[in-house]
């Protein structure tokens, strides 16, 4: 159940922050009920009377549907669920919601960071709701940087596994770029001068043509072609592979920018090599 707006003369932000603290402070209180330990009449009392009526009136947190020791948890903000991360172990649900409340409270209602792509998401849901002016922002989502999390860290199972591979694939592809610039490096010299670690051939670039000497430079990662440049002269390989370099690292494979068609492509290269088939958790 929704807490209704006060009725004065503030904000209508500032109004859905107050509205997001007290929602959140009643979901935690409803799982302090729901886990607290209690004697078998206790138990049974509370199956009977209250269970179904504090997980109602609870609307950042529901039992999952895959397990009953598993729950999804929402980000709420002016009566929209904005995120979900799904999947929860039960014993991290507190510390998500903490998180959630955390997050809230440290959201300027007077200046909000619309660098931060979560509170950005609030602030339009808020003007959206109010027929206010929605503002899109460069946000602070493209790049490994350690923003506060409204969840407090906690992925959920089927985001841990992502993340996981995610790494895995990243880690892969900066290797394979590594190796492709160190191997650029030897690439004229004869075979008697040129280290033997170098031969097994570069998989980000290759030959369009000998007799020009041009290339084509890929980006690769979860062994999918990302991204092409063809007819590149020798010159200009390094810089095509450093560009591409700069593109993996920049990825913030926490929460990857789905809204870049490189990065979609990427993040879907992953979930098809560890046929996860793994849906995003932004609403």
């Amino acid at each position: 159940m929704i807490t209704s707006y006060p009725s004065n003369h503030l904000s209508p932000f500032k109004i859905d922050k107050e509205v997001a603290l007290k929602e959140i402070q009643r979901s935690i209180n409803n799982w302090k009920k729901k886990t607290a330990k209690r004697n078998l009449l206790q138990k049974i009392t509370y199956i009977s009377i209250s269970k179904k009526e504090d997980e109602k009136n609870s609307i950042h947190w529901e039992t999952s549907k895959n397990s009953k020791n598993y729950f999804n948890i929402h980000m709420v903000w002016s009566e929209t669920i904005l995120r979900t991360i799904a999947n929860v172990p039960k014993k991290q649900v507190k510390i998500a919601l903490k998180g959630l409340k955390k997050f809230y409270s440290k959201i300027s209602s007077i200046k909000p960071d619309l660098s931060h792509p979560d509170i950005l998401l609030c602030f339009n849901q808020t003007a959206n709701n109010h027929n206010l002016e929605t503002k899109k922002i460069n946000i602070r989502e493209t790049i490994e940087v350690d923003i506060l999390d409204p969840f407090g860290g906690v992925l959920g199972e089927d985001n841990k596994t992502l993340f996981h591979n995610l790494s895995v694939d990243k880690k892969e592809a900066l290797e394979s770029l590594e190796y492709s610039l160190d191997y650029l490096d030897q690439f004229n010299m004869t075979e008697k001068l040129k280290d033997s670690k170098f031969k097994e051939n570069p998989k980000n670039f290759s030959f369009y043509s000998k007799k020009s000497k041009s290339f084509n430079v890929n980006l690769i990662w979860a062994d999918k072609l990302i991204k092409s440049i063809r007819k590149v002269d020798e010159k200009k390989v390094k810089y095509s592979l450093i560009s591409f370099q700069r593109i993996v690292k920049s990825i913030n494979i926490k929460r990857p920018n789905l809204n870049d068609p490189i990065v979609k492509l990427i993040h879907t290269a992953t979930i098809n090599k560890y046929k996860l088939g793994m849906k995003s958790d932004k609403k």
